[in-house]
This record gives structure tokens, C-alpha cells and sequence, in this order.
């Protein structure tokens, strides 16, 4: 079969940042959450005094790009854009989205991770208020522009049942597709039963459910690695692929995806190479202690082939793209893997790398559903 081109094929990110101010998203939270925009304003450093927070070392301070497209300090990221090969543009605005779409050959855009970093807020209203504010935020200033922009639901697990109705609000707004659900720092993991609400809602209004990988709060997860970490690399490199590693375990054995069968998942930002380890790992768990889960009626491996999905991103510059690509077959290619870019952060993949990587080893089947076709089906698009 001939390898599909760039433009022959339907390219759908499903992990898309967004770039905006606390100023931009506290108006939308002034009039049902006054006290809580009150404390974000009395706060000379919300991204550490709202959120419990913290990073090793600077975030990416080695490049020009660097610091947090979420919920930034007051007028940082004004960046000038750049047009370089990956048609690199910050994205500040819908319009901006659009054009570094435009740049890469991208058919849809996932806005996905909101504040990321949600769960670490301690004061649980000020959590709801932010994840409303954000809401009401991407749906006034992105959603309406163009069809090709989707939006998902930010919810805060601090109050699951006010997360279920923040759902039921927006969840048939158009344009919105899926649930972002913040694991960063999440206790306990996302297998536990608190969260079951948050889950039915998702179930009951189709939306998927996101959960995106991240290392500037999982301290409360992993303390004792997290205080060992020098360096910002040593930091990311663990966090990123350990945390939804722990999430995923935990909601595969406590039936999760049994209870809630009608319900996708996707994990952005963790990377693929290691699910197919993983996979065989639980499954082997599974076989040899299957009293300790009897929630399950099947292997592991078969809940994550029928019901989670994982963003390429980081794919990045590989020194062997064919062992990349293996990995991925190894990962359920094209019945678990999605392309994702991870744009504007300065590790971002854009479709070109992607595809030079999965047209190393994979056929032009599984290229095109992992490059769009299985998202689209996923997130029904169209």
C-alpha cells in the first residue's frame, strides 16, 4: 500500500494547549465565585499559592520557550511567533490555534488540559471555581470560532458531585467533546470509587475522559523521587510516564472501565513505549491473582484495547524512529495510539516527525487511524 502524504491524510491532535492569563479567566468566575477570584487576586504568586506546586528546576529554561501555556502569571507569554519547519505559532488566542494548525497540516485540535494542575488546589471552592471559570472561558473565546477547535469540560475531583454537575451545565455546549480530568498530583488514584460521579456523568453525556500526564505538582504522589530530582529532566523524564502508569493500574483493578463501559479514555502526554509492557505486566498480575480483582471479567490488556487510548507526544527527534514505531505496534497501535502534538510547549511534535516515524514500520492503515481516524471515531467529530 502506498504511505499516505501529510495532506492526504485527517490529522487530529488530541492533546492541544491553550495559552491565558489569570486576568483572562477570573471575569468569568466573578459573579458565582467572588470569594474565590478575590483570593487569586490577593495572591502575589497564584501558580504556588493557589496551586500546591512546584518544579526541580525552571521548566525548559535552556530555550526561548519556556514556563506554563496554563493559567500563567499576569502577562507572561507574549512571545513572538516563529516560522520555522513545525510552523511553530503561540497559541494566545483561537486564531493563533487556527493558524499553527493551518501551518501543520492539522484537520482538528483537542483543546485539552485546562489548569492541569487542579487537584493540588487545596481550598476545594476556589478548585470549582477555577475549573468553571476555565469553562465558561474556552467555550466564550474558542469554541465558537471554528469547528475544527473542540474543548473539553475541566472539572475539579476535590467534589465530585459538584464536578458531575459542572458536567451536566456545559457537557451539550457545542463543540465540546470529552472531560479533561486533572491527575496531576491526584490522591488517591483515579481507581477509587470517590470519582465514580464524575465518570457517570462523562458516561451518560458520551464525552471521553482526558487525563494529562504532568510534573509540576505530582509531589504529593511521588514525595521521596520528587525531592531526590536535581535537575527539571530528571523530574519530567519519571513523573511524565510514572504517574498515569499508578492511575492506570489503579483503574484497571478496581473496575473502572467495568463499571463504566460505554465510557473512552485517553492519557496525553505519557508517551506509548511503555504500554505494551504494561499490558503484559497486569495482565500477568491478573492471571496469577485474579481473587484480588473480581471485578474483572476479562485481562487487563483487553479493558485497554477496548476502552483507553494514549497521545503520541513525546515522539520528538528519535535516533531510531522504526524502534519508536515498534513500540507503538507493541502498544495496540492503531486500537489504542492517537496522535497528539502537545503545542505550544517547547517539546511539542509536529504531524511531520510523527509521521516519518510511524511510516517506518506501520502499514498505511494503522498510519491513517492513529494520525486521525481513530480520534475522530472516538471523539465523534464527524
Amino acid at each position: 500500500m502506498t504511505r499516505p502524504t501529510l495532506q492526504e491524510l485527517t490529522v487530529v491532535d488530541v492533546d492541544s494547549h491553550l495559552h491565558f492569563t489569570w486576568d483572562e479567566v477570573l471575569p468569568y468566575m466573578e459573579e458565582k465565585y467572588p470569594g474565590a477570584k478575590r483570593l487569586i487576586e490577593y495572591s502575589s504568586h497564584p501558580n504556588s499559592e493557589i496551586y500546591s506546586a512546584t518544579r526541580t528546576t525552571p521548566a525548559w529554561f535552556q530555550t526561548e520557550r519556556h514556563g506554563d501555556s496554563e493559567l500563567d502569571v499576569k502577562g507572561h507569554g507574549d512571545v513572538s511567533n516563529i516560522d520555522g519547519s513545525a510552523g511553530y505559532v503561540e497559541s494566545t488566542t483561537a486564531e493563533a490555534k487556527l493558524a499553527m494548525m493551518d501551518a501543520n497540516g492539522i484537520d482538528y485540535s483537542v483543546l485539552g488540559t485546562g489548569p492541569s494542575r487542579l487537584a493540588t488546589v487545596n481550598h476545594d471552592q476556589t478548585a470549582v471555581a477555577i475549573a468553571a471559570g476555565y469553562n465558561d472561558y474556552v467555550i466564550d473565546n474558542y469554541l465558537d470560532v471554528d469547528d475544527r477547535v473542540k474543548g473539553t469540560i475541566t472539572v475539579a475531583p476535590q467534589k465530585p458531585n459538584l464536578a458531575a454537575e459542572e458536567i451536566d451545565r456545559v457537557g451539550d455546549e457545542d463543540g465540546i467533546v470529552g472531560v479533561q480530568f486533572p491527575e496531576v498530583g491526584l490522591i488517591p488514584p483515579m481507581g477509587h470509587e470517590l470519582y465514580d460521579p464524575i465518570y457517570q456523568a462523562a458516561q451518560d453525556h458520551d464525552l471521553t475522559l482526558l487525563m494529562h500526564s504532568g510534573n509540576a505538582a505530582a509531589w504529593p504522589v511521588f514525595p521521596v523521587q520528587r525531592y531526590w530530582a536535581e535537575t527539571f529532566v530528571e523530574d519530567h523524564a519519571f513523573t511524565f510516564v510514572v504517574e498515569p502508569m499508578w492511575h492506570l493500574i489503579s483503574m484497571i483493578f478496581r473496575g473502572v472501565p467495568e463499571k463504566f463501559p460505554d465510557l473512552d479514555f485517553v492519557f496525553q502526554e505519557s508517551g506509548v513505549e511503555w504500554l505494551g509492557w504494561m499490558m503484559g505486566r497486569l495482565d500477568d498480575h491478573y492471571l496469577q491473582s485474579s481473587q484480588d480483582v473480581p471485578l474483572l471479567t476479562k485481562p487487563p490488556s483487553d479493558y485497554i484495547r477496548d476502552q483507553f487510548y494514549f497521545g503520541t507526544q513525546p515522539v520528538g527527534e528519535r535516533r531510531n524512529r522504526r524502534e519508536t514505531a515498534m513500540l507503538m505496534k507493541l502498544a495496540g497501535g492503531a486500537e489504542t495510539v492517537m496522535f497528539s502534538t502537545d503545542h505550544p510547549h517547547p517539546d511539542f511534535d509536529p504531524p511531520s516527525n510523527v509521521l516519518a516515524t510511524l511510516q517506518s514500520y506501520l502499514d498505511g492503515t494503522e498510519v491513517r487511524a492513529i494520525m486521525g481516524e481513530t480520534a475522530i471515531d472516538v471523539f465523534d467529530l464527524k
